[in-house]
Formats: structure tokens, sequence, C-alpha cells
């Protein structure tokens, strides 16, 4: 028995609450080098029906809420509820967070439910509060959390993060609310871009982050993403010259944005190119369809992103999809699992690990080009509280029994021997929003079962 592959499609989420009332919070100043806010969370409080999960006991619990509010923690926990302030930046540092002035109310008397275990009901994710006899234990003891920082990487062309306050909170069995908390957040000085933004970035921005009027940090994080993006291997040790064209062969491994500099044409030869010429070829590592047509073994010219300063080329970004393709499929296909139908599944190339294209200089003029279009930002972006993730694991090491065919198999899992198999750490992770879809290529002379 060989494993060939495991998709598992997780959530990664955290339970968002009460979206949609009276904003939580009130900008009083905004600049490149501090951001003054204050806290004043609208509470809305309601009854939820809380159930023993070691007994058929039920208990009703006292659930708070405010806009904005997540809350986390493992089910079945005491949890924590805060409230996130998404933030753009100047840099990767850390910016120093000072509490000017805060103010509680505290409440006696009441339970608050455990973290909420989200469960599927037909096609809808709803939340169920389940606790155990070691719940009564945890409001005993004492929970007092200062705002801390916590960076989320880029988004667009900004650095970005967020502040997490946590208005709700335990101090010997008593709940102590928020009325008031105001916060100043300064940034270390950078130097800031002189670059003019269009309409579309000023309303994303504007639209998705507290401080996003401050113009100076939207082009923050441009110098960290273009070193982060991969430069693929360039095969042959010279440019092959046909005509006015010179052509170079390229080698990508994974799926992901490439980028080709001027320095690196320059290594092969190609100096000074007309940007206009530019033109790139190929399919990348996804597997070519096997019907045959007229268009079948010409090679494809493939949308470039060709960066160019007044008039000399800089450097070439494109996409190359990887030897996994993942594919969507409606819900009239009929493999089911547990009664659901699987939508998303992925096909691999088993005839290359790695992708090719051609990179013409010279000649014509190129066709394709990456359009930018202008964002259209029509109001407040949704928030969501869910993120499907796919995880692949498939190792391709033998051939199919009896050594033949196209396909490839992994791990050999005798007969009873368990098979463990470690999910990746990932932000946010909840196990109960986990989907396991295992294949396995299998043979014997008895009867077996295999168990999952």
């Amino acid at each position: 028995m060989r494993f060939i592959y495991g998709l598992f499609l997780l959530c990664v989420s955290t339970f968002a609450l009460a979206q949609g009332g009276a904003r939580s919070y009130e900008i009083l100043s905004s600049s490149p080098s501090e951001l003054v806010v204050r806290i004043a969370p609208v509470y809305v409080f309601d009854t939820v029906r809380s159930e023993n999960a070691s007994s058929y006991g039920f208990r009703d619990d006292l659930r708070i809420q405010f806009d904005g509010g997540e809350y986390i923690g493992e089910p079945m926990d005491r949890g924590e509820m805060k409230l996130s302030l998404p933030i753009i930046l100047p840099s990767q540092s850390e910016p120093v967070v000072e509490v000017l002035s805060e103010r509680f109310e505290t409440i006696t008397g009441i339970k608050l439910p455990p973290v909420p275990t989200i469960e599927k009901e037909d096609g809808i994710f709803v939340a169920r509060y389940y606790y155990g006899s070691f719940f009564s234990e945890l409001l005993g003891s004492t929970q007092t959390l200062t705002p801390k920082f916590a960076y989320e990487g880029a988004v667009r062309n900004a650095h970005a993060g967020n502040v997490e306050v946590y208005p709700v909170q335990y101090d010997g069995g008593t709940i102590r609310l928020a009325k008031e908390i105001t916060l100043r957040i300064r940034f270390s000085p950078t130097t800031a871009s002189t670059a003019q933004p269009n309409s579309s970035e000023r309303e994303f921005y504007r639209a998705t982050f507290i401080n996003g009027t401050v113009v100076e940090f939207y082009r923050s994080a441009v110098a960290a993403i273009t070193s982060a993006i991969r430069k693929p291997s360039l095969g042959m040790k010279q440019a092959v010259q046909a005509g006015e064209e010179k052509w170079i062969a390229i080698k990508t491994t994974d799926e992901g944005v490439y980028r080709i500099t001027a320095e690196q044409l320059a290594q092969y030869g190609v100096s000074n190119p007309d940007p206009a010429t530019i033109a790139l070829y190929g399919y990348g590592a996804k597997m070519l369809p096997e019907a045959v047509d007229s268009l079948t073994g010409e090679l494809a010219e493939v949308a470039i992103d060709v960066r160019a300063e007044g008039g000399t080329f800089r450097e070439v970004r494109f996409y190359a999809p990887g030897m996994h393709d993942w594919r969507y499929s409606p819900e009239s296909t009929p493999t089911r699992l547990n009664g659901k139908y699987w939508q998303i599944y992925h096909m691999t190339n088993p005839y290359s690990s790695s992708g090719h294209f051609m990179l013409k200089v010279g000649g014509n003029a190129a066709e394709k080009r990456v359009v930018d279009n202008a964002d259209e930002v029509g109001g407040q972006p949704t928030l969501r509280d869910k993120v499907p993730v796919v995880v692949l694991h498939e190792n391709e090491l033998n051939f199919e029994f009896p050594n033949q065919s196209r396909e490839f198999v992994g791990e050999s899992i005798t007969k009873g021997v368990n098979f463990n198999l470690n999910l990746p750490q990932l932000p946010g992770y909840t196990a109960d929003a986990t989907y396991i879809r295992p294949a396995t290529n299998s043979r014997t002379r008895v009867s077996s079962t295999f168990a999952f």
C-alpha cells in the first residue's frame, strides 16, 4: 500500500463578533510620527445557551459583543475578547504603544460563555458553546492584558500591522469593561515616500486602515517586496541570437511571481534592451492539455510587467504556475465526502518538476502586458473571519505497480503500520475547521481495511 497524497482544506479563523454597529474607536490625531486613538466600545449584551460537554447540562451565559470584536482562543476555553486596530507603518520596526488614559467599569455576578466551537449545519457555519467542569475554575483567575502590536506583513505596497486591545478583562472573578482607552502610537522615523498616490490608492488605504490618510506610508514596503520576489534561473551561458532577436531560456520552480533584472540580462550579453520588445513565452510547470489542436507545441506569450525608468529597462516581473494546478469544481461534480461535494482539487504535472520559459529581447514589439487596473472601493471592506488554506502533501517516489503509467506514488504503508503526518503551523488555525482528503493506491490478496 502506498500513500499518494492528502489534501488538507483548513479554515484559518477567529470568531468575529457584532460587526456593523457603532464604531469602537475615534481617531484624535494622525501623522507620520504618531497616531492618537480613543477606544470607547458600545457593548451589546445577550444571553446564549451553553452546553456541558461532559454531561447533558445547560446554563445561560451573558455574551458581550462590540463592533470589531473577536473572541479568540481554543474552543471550550475562556479565551480573550480582542479589538484589532489595523494600521499602516513606515517600516517593519515595531511602533511604541502607550496608554495615555483608561477607564473601566466592573461587573459582578455574571457568567461569560466559553470560546465558541464553529460547526457546519446545512452548509452554514454556526457557533456552539460548550464548557467542561474545568471552565468554572478559569473564571476565578486574573486576566489583565495590555495593548500589544503584531506586524502582519505588506499590504499592497505598505507595511501593515495590528494594535490589539482587550476591552473585556477578568480580575479576580469579576468582569472589567473598558469604557474608554486612549492610546498613542509612535512610529520610528524613516524616509517617507514622495510618490503621489492615485485616487484608488487613497480610497483603499483609507477604507482599510485607521491611519489610512497618511500618504507617506503608502509605498513603505516597495523595497522589501521587490527584494522578496524570486529570480529565476537563466539557462545557457549566452543569449542565442536570431536575427534582431536574442533568446534566453528561463527556469522557474514553485508557483509565484518572479523578476528578471537588467543586471541579470547584462550577464548574458543583453545590454540596454528596448522595453517594448521584451516578451516571454511558455507555460510554467503546469501540465499541458492533452487534447491536440492547431496550437499544440506552440509557445504561448505570457503577460508580463515591464518596468523602466526614463525609457531605460529596469526589470520584468511575471507569474509562473507551479507543478500543482489547483482547480475549482462546481457542486455538480459527483465526488462526495461525508455527503458533501468537494470543490477544490489539484492536478500534478507528472512530466516536470520545474517551469520553463523563453525570454525574447529585440525584434518586433511584444503584445502582452500586465494591465494596471485602478481599484474600485465602493465602501468599507467586508470583514471576513475565515480564510480557506490548502495544504498538500504529495511525494512522488515510485511508479505505480507494476512500474508503468505516468502516475507516481509516495510513501509505502504496510499492513499494521501507522503513518503520521504533521500539519504545518498556520496563524489562527483551528483544528475543528479542517477537512482531510487522503488518497491511496492499494493492493492486497486478502480482505483488508484502511482507516483514517
